[in-house]
């Protein structure tokens, strides 16, 4: 298999990650560790990596490309049957990679997906984001069906794809979303789908991160829904795929936009996004979610009667969340 790692300005945090990569279990693994132009002596702990491991083959690029790019770059450049994509400043279990290769050969799968978690950065998990709670075989145009649900979702790190599959630069030059865009399509065309019920994988949030950053490219998001519809277009119809669409449109394109710009944007254009979003939401369509998710359809309900309204309610959801979060963290510690 390749492991493939980008890594850009991390420093000295980024000898916490070899460390990690060092005690997993990675059967007959490469190692590409891309440094996209770091300028803080990040190059200089690559090559240090790779000559305590073997298995590390180092990527410098001269200029900062982003992530897509990395990837891509290194994903030209692999080896092995399986790619498995990393986050340098994220936390797995030591098992990973041999349980999705063992998955993926039980299986003969070409993409494989297990359970990952959002984690604090004081070790408090808060929610499972990824994969389904028992092991699954399925079609790419199942498992498409289950990313309009929401249930698989666009990460690359809790996935495991056979190379084949990924072809020649998969993921689009965006500052962000670049791996929704790049997976979905791939996804969609796999011959087989398997997943792994095991929370495996960690992604940390932090400040500073591409999804936390304070200048958001909205845009993105339309090219995440271009992106969804242009390979629903592609595929056979299903039972149900209508509304699973119509469960995307509202879960991660308007809720989305509305919660990402009053989240990082400016009042003005968070006012904007607001009465788009709400000229686009229909009374039907909210009702028809219903049976999809009670969820959305309440939340989108709350943006269409709230309106300008909605980002002090927002604000005061968010308030209370921060407060039961500290509340589990404090009874974690306790027991």
């Amino acid at each position: 298999m390749s492991v493939i790692l980008p890594v850009y300005q991390a420093g000295v945090a980024l000898e916490q990650s070899f460390a990690r990569i060092s005690r997993t279990r990675l059967p007959d693994a490469e190692i590409l560790v891309v440094d996209d132009g770091s300028t803080d002596g990040t190059a200089h702990r690559v090559r240090s990596f790779a000559a305590r491991d073997a298995r590390v083959r180092p990527v410098l690029l001269e200029q900062n490309g982003g992530v897509a790019a990395a990837r891509n770059t290194a994903l030209a450049l692999a080896r092995g049957e399986y790619v498995w994509f990393l986050d340098w400043d994220d936390e797995w279990d030591e098992s990973i990679a041999e349980k999705l290769v063992e998955r993926a050969r039980e299986a003969r799968a070409d993409v494989v997906v297990c359970r990952a978690t959002w984690r604090q950065p004081d070790g408090l998990d808060t929610a499972v984001l990824d994969g389904l709670p028992a092991a699954r075989t399925l079609t790419g145009p199942e498992a498409f069906d289950l990313v309009l649900a929401g249930r698989f979702r666009g990460y690359l790190w809790s996935k495991l794809f056979r190379r084949d599959l990924l072809g020649a630069d998969p993921f689009p030059p965006m500052q962000s979303q670049s791996d929704f865009c790049g997976l979905v399509p791939v996804l969609a065309a796999a011959a087989t789908v398997a997943t792994v019920p095991d929370v495996l994988y960690h992604h940390v949030i932090r400040e500073g991160s591409i999804t936390n950053s304070r200048h958001p490219v909205l845009d993105n998001l339309n090219r995440c829904r271009e992106t969804v519809r242009r390979v629903a277009e592609t595929l056979p119809p299903s039972e149900g795929r209508e509304r699973l669409l119509l469960h995307y449109d509202y879960h991660a394109w308007h809720l989305a936009r509305v919660n990402t710009a009053l989240r990082l944007s400016s009042a003005d254009v968070a006012r904007a996004e607001i009465k788009d979003v709400v000229g686009r939401m229909r009374l039907g369509e909210i009702a028809a979610l219903v049976p999809v998710s009670l969820d959305v359809a309440t939340r989108s309900l709350l943006v269409r009667v709230a309106g300008q309204q909605y980002a002090a309610v927002r604000r005061l959801y968010v308030g209370v969340r921060a407060r039961l979060r500290k509340v589990r963290g404090r009874l974690k510690v306790a027991r």
